[in-house]
């Protein structure tokens, strides 16, 4: 009887032990995934600002230079009055320009971006290139975050649409 009761505390104390070392197994697995995804993470944020400092630096500095020369030419050179037009459609079209690439650095920079401040900028974005009337409501109730990745889609989907209203639909 006594070899019987010390087999079972033996088997008890062993199961025991074995179901808590499964479990710290399954601890330690889980918190190696949890820094894999932390550092995956950290290495999408830098490369984000990374490519968000060259657009802002390169080609913001550049449409800003085009911007710059074609005031400069207007200013000091002489042109009939359709070169004219078509220099100051140039100037619209690069300020155009650095306003999409402003909208596409605020999506690559902001850490936390709502759905209220995507619907925002979306019916901005909206009212200013749909090239019909148009009437704009949400009905938003509550606010969550998005990820960039996700709200970069989105915008992206909505510009597209746009153009294809535009395009396509004839719409007044």
């Amino acid at each position: 009887g006594i070899v019987t009761i010390i087999l079972l505390l033996f088997s008890f104390f062993f199961i025991r032990f074995k179901s808590k070392q499964k479990l710290r197994d399954e601890i330690d697995r889980i918190e190696k995934e949890n820094v894999k995804k932390r550092v995956e993470l950290e290495t999408k944020e830098k490369e984000r600002n990374r490519i968000s400092t060259e657009l802002h630096d390169n080609v913001g500095s550049s449409v800003s230079f085009i911007s710059s020369k074609i005031d400069w030419l207007i200013k000091n050179r002489s042109f009939n009055e359709s070169e004219k037009v078509e220099l100051l459609f140039l100037k619209d079209s690069s300020r155009d320009v650095m306003n999409r690439l402003r909208e596409t650095l605020w999506t690559l920079n902001d850490k936390s971006i709502s759905n209220n401040d995507l619907c925002d900028k979306l019916k901005v974005y909206l009212r200013k290139y749909i090239l019909c009337t148009l009437n704009i409501t949400d009905s938003l109730s509550t606010e969550c975050i998005l990820p960039n990745e996700d709200v970069l889609a989105i915008y992206r989907c909505a510009q597209e649409i746009a153009n294809n209203i535009n395009k396509h639909s004839e719409a007044q």
